[in-house]
């Protein structure tokens, strides 16, 4: 089942920080051939239903194309989790040397999206 836009809309505003909730790969400023291949593979990697993980210096756009993710994964009814990497950091940090913590505590924060 495939979500329309306003569907994704409406899940995206109670998930994400709302500076964020518009953001999709449509919108993202891709002034690089390089930026252009990296979202083509980021785009096949959520065709094929792969998770995601972006890394990179601050105010590159890692929000920005996260939510364009999550935008791809809701249309598709995927279960998605929006974390920011301090709180993922403080969650490892909590629970370092006790991977089921890990599990247990990010498990309980994810959305079904149904």
């Amino acid at each position: 089942m495939l979500l329309d836009d306003s569907e994704i809309a409406e899940r995206i505003e109670w998930s994400v920080p709302k500076r964020y909730r518009s953001c999709r790969f449509s919108t993202f400023d891709a002034y690089t051939k390089t930026l252009i291949q990296k979202i083509a593979a980021i785009e096949k990697l959520i065709a094929g239903r792969r998770g995601v993980f972006l890394f990179g210096a601050p105010g590159v756009g890692k929000t920005h194309l996260a939510v364009s993710a999550i935008a791809e994964y809701i249309r598709m009814g995927a279960t998605y989790q929006f974390i920011g990497a301090t709180d993922y950091v403080h969650t490892v940090q909590a629970a370092f040397g006790n991977p089921k913590e890990i599990v247990r505590e990010l498990g309980g924060q994810q959305r079904r999206c149904d």
